[in-house]
């Protein structure tokens, strides 16, 4: 073997190290830019998880010690609706933490490079709007149970606690699930549409494709 032989592969060993060594920093700073945005939106999602399981039990609690240590029923169930979009914020936080949790499907804040340096305000945004989609989505459900657009034995049935409701304020009084198995219904379903998150999309588009039907 020649001395020309053996000095490309030299040089190419040679140019191979001096590459590493200059991309070496460059993949520290993706991993710790990765590992500081991850501990950012963990931390910021476990939160706001913890602050929702405190306003939903603020909510239920009063309600449950009056009935269980008083034996007061009180005529006026807690307001479903708040507790029916706090139950699909916690399911949206629920589904998310887990992807975290087990690092699959990794938001895109995560991987895209064009997101960095984005601040830490807008970050927190950022980790909170599943909750805000799955609050919207679990009232849009609630409605179309109330309006019983779509009925099976897995949804709750309602019924209007006085009589006739023929009013958009006995609609938020006293249209409500039928019994306690309906309240239970309700709330689970919440959680649902905020945990799927196509489940509610998928629905509207249905329930528009046979609207369309219907009219042609």
């Amino acid at each position: 073997m020649t001395q020309t032989d053996v000095t490309p592969t030299q040089n190419d060993v040679a140019g191979a190290l001096r590459t590493g060594a200059a991309q070496q920093p460059e993949l520290q700073i993706s991993q710790k830019r990765v590992l500081a945005i991850y501990k950012q939106m963990l931390v910021s999602l476990f939160v706001a998880t913890l602050a929702i399981i405190a306003i939903l039990i603020a909510i239920i609690l009063p309600f449950f010690i009056r009935y269980y240590f008083y034996g007061q029923e009180d005529a006026h169930s807690p307001p479903l609706l708040p507790v029916i979009a706090l139950a699909g914020a916690l399911g949206a936080f629920f589904s998310i933490l887990m992807r975290l949790y087990t690092f699959e499907d990794l938001p895109k804040i995560l991987v895209s490079s064009d997101l960095d340096g984005l601040p830490t305000t807008h970050l927190v945004i950022y980790s909170l709007v599943p909750a805000v989609v799955g609050a919207i989505a679990a009232a849009v459900l609630y409605m179309l149970f109330a309006s019983e657009v779509i009925q099976s034995d897995l949804f709750p049935k309602f019924a209007c606690k006085k009589g006739d409701c023929n009013s958009f304020a006995m609609l938020i009084g006293e249209w409500s699930p039928k019994q306690a198995s309906d309240y239970a219904k309700t709330i689970v379903w919440g959680f649902i549409g905020g945990f799927a998150e196509r489940l509610v999309p998928d629905a509207l588009q249905s329930i528009s494709q046979s609207a369309r039907k219907e009219k042609d």
